[in-house]
């Protein structure tokens, strides 16, 4: 799959610390945070999709980043949103025709575009997650230190 990945030198060093911690709940958590977070660049990616069938639509997902660091991504599932060619008669997945533009006709950008307006929320999303996740206690207003 083609996407966004978000990636930040302050989010690997997120990262390593709650692959530190050794525990499974906090990464686990972590990983769900990142994706949340991707949420709003999702909602602003399908907001920009003008789809006739809708499996443009259908295709953009989320998800967690495969490995050991925790990780998400944003994409078009080209196994969803794809059409027979008329040249091949294999299938090719056009909403990269859609988003670059084909032949004589010109892009209609709405993946990137959709990312680029929901880069700041995205990244106070996982500020704010992050912070909730590695320092509890410093995220509530009278909390206890134990």
């Amino acid at each position: 799959m083609a996407g966004f990945s978000l990636t930040n030198t302050n989010l690997r060093a997120a990262a390593a610390m709650v692959e530190g911690m050794r525990d499974a709940a906090a990464s686990q958590r972590f990983r769900k945070m990142l994706v949340d977070s991707l949420e709003p660049a999702k909602d602003a990616v399908l907001r920009n999709i003008h789809s006739v069938t809708g499996r443009t639509a259908r295709g953009v997902t989320v998800g967690p980043g495969r490995g050991f660091q925790p990780s998400a991504f944003l994409a078009i599932d080209p196994t969803i949103a794809t059409r027979p060619s008329k040249k091949t008669g294999r299938n090719y997945p056009y909403p990269y025709a859609v988003e670059y533009g084909h032949g004589k006709v010109p892009p209609h950008p709405f993946f990137q575009t959709g990312v680029n307006s929901a880069r700041s929320e995205v990244k106070a999303n996982v500020e704010a997650g992050a912070a909730a996740i590695l320092f509890p206690a410093s995220s509530q207003i009278g909390g206890e230190f134990r």
